[in-house]
This record gives structure tokens, sequence and C-alpha cells, in this order.
């Protein structure tokens, strides 16, 4: 999965593994308007396949929207962070995220919200910081008892996971049974 510029040059790439399906996003912010193009191709030139493409949001790059700008380039930079997972890209997540957390907040859009403290949390986790990714899990349990608003499949699992690690066995099967 490639996006070029108008002039051909590769602007953010996603290789996907070696699986069968995957799911890749690239995310992009770009100060000008352009024609761009999406490159969908298999590592294997002769593989067939089904492809799908959507945008999530398209945003006008205006004064009025300069928080939602800000908020969705943190969001994007902190999930390609969470992404490469070493310990260095995981630390670096950390004030990117939380930025991005603040601006969701305060720009009222939960699901966003939610979203970035799931991450968040997974990178806590993934850092060994169990007791941190639960705190953050548990941040969003109010926003979930409204499965419309969050999705509380995602935020169960990572909470069982986290308690599963510190040995906490009970309450991670708590969660999995929710």
């Amino acid at each position: 999965l490639r996006l070029r510029d108008a002039s051909g040059a590769v602007m953010e790439k996603a290789d996907v593994p070696n699986s069968a399906e995957a799911r890749k996003e690239i995310w992009l912010v770009t100060e000008q308007s352009a024609d761009y193009t999406v490159e969908i191709q298999a590592k294997d030139p002769n593989a067939g396949g089904n492809y799908s493409l959507s945008v999530h949001r398209a945003i006008i790059n205006d004064p009025e929207n300069k928080n939602l700008i800000a908020a969705t380039r943190n969001q994007a930079e902190g999930f390609r962070l969470h992404e490469i997972g070493t310990q260095d890209a995981l630390l670096r997540a950390i004030p990117i995220l939380n930025a991005a957390i603040a601006l969701w907040w305060e720009l009222g859009e939960k699901w966003s919200y939610q979203e970035c403290m799931l991450y968040l949390g997974e990178v806590f986790h993934r850092l060994s910081e169990y007791r941190k990714a639960i705190q953050t899990y548990e941040t969003i349990l109010p926003l979930i008892a409204d499965p419309t608003k969050g999705d509380p499949i995602w935020t169960y699992n990572n909470l069982a996971s986290s308690h599963n690690a510190i040995g906490e066995n009970e309450r991670a099967r708590q969660y999995c049974q929710r």
C-alpha cells in the first residue's frame, strides 16, 4: 500500500506481512490541495485477491480545524510508533498519544479519544507497565457503558490481558466474561 504525491514520489507506505489477509492504514494530513494516488499491490504480482479502500476522514486544512488536524496528526504518529513496537518507538509514542488524547477530549470526539486511550494502554502493556495500562483502560470504562459510543470488547480484552500479565487471573477472567 503506497500513497504518492502529484509528482509520483512515495509519501507514505505500509508493507503488509506475509499473510493472506491484513489491514493496513495510511494516515496523511497534507498542507496543500493536490492529486494524490493510492496504490494497492500484492507482494506477489501473480497473486489475486480482493482489496478495499476507504477514506476515514477528510478535513479541510484551515485555521478553524487547527486542533482537529493536530489531534489527527498526533494520533497518526502515535499509532505509527505503536505499530513499530520497539521500546524506543513505544516510549516516543506516549507523549504524542497523550497530546492527541487531550485534543480529542477538548473537541468532544469520544470515539477518537477512546481509540487513542486504547493505543496508549497497549503501549504501556508492551513496555510491561501493566498497572499503567490498566489505569488507562479503566479511564474509558464509563464511555463504553453505551456500546454505540465505544468498543467494549477491545477494552475488556485489553484489561483482561493486562490483569493476566500481573497474575490477577480471576480479574482477567471477569473481564473476559463481559
